[in-house]
């Protein structure tokens, strides 16, 4: 599935995170689209290489005409790097939001940073529905997977604003974060994220939130270990989506539009 936000040409696109975060860039795509045409993909695979391969046939039509700028959050960062190795020629210029680490050394931290930003009931809440996501009853995935999305959102952020709903009804898939996301982790511990690092050919830009539990060095430390250039723009007062956060939303969209420009 595909959505079109603006008009052509179709020169960004955002690609969402999760696994399984179906319409949460809805907003970002709309509002960058006042500039430019914006791509908003929707994953529906459920193994990371089936999900690359998804990717680049979503972007084909419109990077063979001229090269995208490709947007990429939290696990949609991920996704997009893998995809940028593969087919460089479709991109312009690669922008990671709220990346998470790319080597095992910062992900304790995650996890420790989350539950200290919550209250104990809260914390208790989140434990539990990642319980049941892992290892719950099919039917109760669902309901965990929402629940986790709102706990996520209020450990991770630091004043998030209400984007409002999916306007088409685009729920979390609870079935793809169960899936996918333990492929990931085995990219990260076996070293398959830096090795992506070292073939990869457009520019680079990461924009991180100085309060997200995700640490920009993270980042910035593989990138540097492989003598590959990155772009870093801390935002202060901002979590993991500064498309989504008070204070950082306006810095956060003039650095895209310098971009897309």
């Amino acid at each position: 599935m595909m959505r079109l936000h603006g008009k052509p040409p179709f020169t960004a696109a955002v690609i969402h995170g999760g696994p399984g975060a179906c319409g949460s860039l809805y907003a970002l795509a709309h509002t960058l689209s006042a500039g430019t045409g914006v791509l908003e993909p929707i994953q529906s695979r459920y193994e990371v290489e089936a999900l690359v391969q998804e990717l680049l046939e979503q972007l084909s039509p419109y990077a063979h005409t001229r090269q995208l700028v490709v947007i990429g959050h939290s696990w949609g960062a991920w996704l997009s790097l893998l995809a940028a190795e593969r087919r460089p020629d479709f991109f312009k210029h690669l922008v990671l939001i709220g990346c998470p680490p790319l080597t095992p050394h910062y992900t304790q931290q995650i996890q420790e940073k989350r539950l200290e930003n919550l209250s104990l009931d809260l914390a208790q809440r989140y434990v539990q529905a990642l319980k049941t996501l892992t290892n719950g009853p099919q039917s109760q995935k669902p309901q965990a997977m929402k629940e986790l999305d709102v706990l996520c959102s209020r450990a991770d952020n630091v004043c998030p604003v209400d984007l409002g709903p999916d306007p088409d009804g685009l729920a979390p898939d609870a079935y793809a974060f169960e899936t996918v996301w333990p492929q990931a982790q085995t990219l990260r511990e076996n070293g398959s994220l830096l090795k992506t690092i070292t073939h990869l050919r457009p520019p680079v830009t990461l924009i991180q939130g100085l309060q997200d539990p995700h640490p920009a060095k993270g980042v910035t430390e593989p990138f540097s270990l492989c003598k590959k250039h990155l772009n870093v723009h801390l935002l202060p007062r901002c979590g993991h989506s500064p498309f989504a956060e008070k204070y950082a939303q306006k810095p956060f969209y003039q650095m895209m539009r310098q971009i897309l420009d």
